[in-house]
């Protein structure tokens, strides 16, 4: 109280290749829900920034990102944010295919992903003081960003996760606003 939350759920799928041993896949589906406070408590508190930081461990040879989405939009818009990952390397005994597209009115996406490092980081960027009421930011929002790591078969696939949201609140003719900090979490998994 007065802000709320931000609730995190994390699935992962291991995607099984009966055709190549040097390999293992795994697909982690995130899905981060913002929940301001102008909706559980009735106070001015709303969803300014939602942030999702995931770094494989001890990236190179045995683990690194493969693919990922969303990437950064063009600005504050009324469309859609599109995940799309395909997975069909070749010779290699498996396929995966997953799209989902999810609405962003007055948000911006800002991808701080690198393959060099296997970071899939995003900024989900409200536009707090520009929207009008009944928007994202002062309403439950639910972002759906994913990836894909490829790691050595028989190697772990080690992830650590840090989630964290910025809420807003108008004071007068300014905004002021509180951060609030997630522990880290480890999303690893054999």
């Amino acid at each position: 109280n007065p802000y709320r939350r931000l609730n995190v759920k994390v699935s992962v799928k291991k995607l099984i290749n009966d055709g190549n041993s040097q390999y293992d896949w795994y697909f982690y589906f995130i899905r981060i829900q913002s929940v301001p406070g102008t909706v559980s408590y009735g106070s001015s508190w709303e969803t300014a920034d939602t942030y999702a930081s995931h770094i494989v461990y001890n990236p190179g040879s045995h683990r690194m990102l493969d693919d990922y989405g969303p990437t950064t939009t063009n600005g504050y818009t009324s469309g859609s944010a599109s995940v799309s990952i395909q997975l069909t390397p070749n010779g290699a005994g498996v396929s995966f295919s997953f799209s989902y597209s999810y609405q962003i009115p007055y948000i911006k996406v800002i991808d701080y992903s690198d393959f060099s490092f296997s970071f899939a980081i995003w900024q989900h960027d409200f536009n707090e003081a520009g929207d009008p009421a009944g928007a994202p930011s002062d309403s439950v929002y639910l972002a759906k960003p994913s990836f894909v790591i490829r790691v050595s078969e028989g190697v772990c696939s080690l992830v650590t996760a840090h989630y964290d949201v910025r809420w807003g609140a108008p004071v007068f003719l300014w905004w002021t606003y509180h951060l609030i900090s997630g522990n880290i979490v480890y999303l690893d998994v054999c």
